[in-house]
């Protein structure tokens, strides 16, 4: 398995759009597959802001992503850019693949100049204290507890 940028793999993009949707679309109860799929498309850029990370097999089959966009919530405006997206297909999950993406997301964002990355999560919380992330706060979102976290990035 391998961690590479989107911007070579945009044929990924239906599936991880799907994926997403399907995973997190409580949380954006405005938004739409096809919004979804637009966010993505948007890291087909050389930019950090946003980016998109996409773990594939020896076959470029599509596994997983990691994102690193400019605003994640409606609430925490002051605070950015999120690590988001953080998504490992069930059939892989519990072999440290979302590690492995996490990781690789936060060293291209070092290498890149950043400081620090926040994001939030309504279950994952001890997943990404073991990455090294802080736990800011705990606050209710769009119907679900979640914590917002900060990584340093050295």
């Amino acid at each position: 398995m391998r961690v590479e940028n989107i911007s070579k793999h945009p044929d990924t993009i239906p599936t991880l759009a799907r994926w997403h949707f399907d995973q997190w679309s409580d949380l954006y109860p405005n938004d739409t597959l096809e919004s979804f799929t637009s966010d993505l498309r948007e890291s087909l850029t050389e930019a950090l802001v946003p980016s998109t990370w996409v773990l594939l097999d020896d076959d470029n089959v599509c596994w997983g992503s990691a994102s690193i966009i400019e605003q994640d919530m409606t609430t925490n405006l002051e605070l950015g850019p999120w690590l988001a997206s953080v998504y490992i297909h069930s059939d892989l999950r519990g072999q440290r693949l979302g590690q492995r993406v996490v990781k690789t997301v936060m060293e291209e964002a070092a290498k890149a100049g950043l400081k620090e990355l926040y994001l939030f999560t309504p279950g994952q919380e001890y997943f990404y204290q073991t990455l090294g992330w802080q736990t800011l706060k705990h606050e209710r979102y769009q119907g679900q507890d979640v914590a917002i976290m900060k990584a340093e990035l050295t």
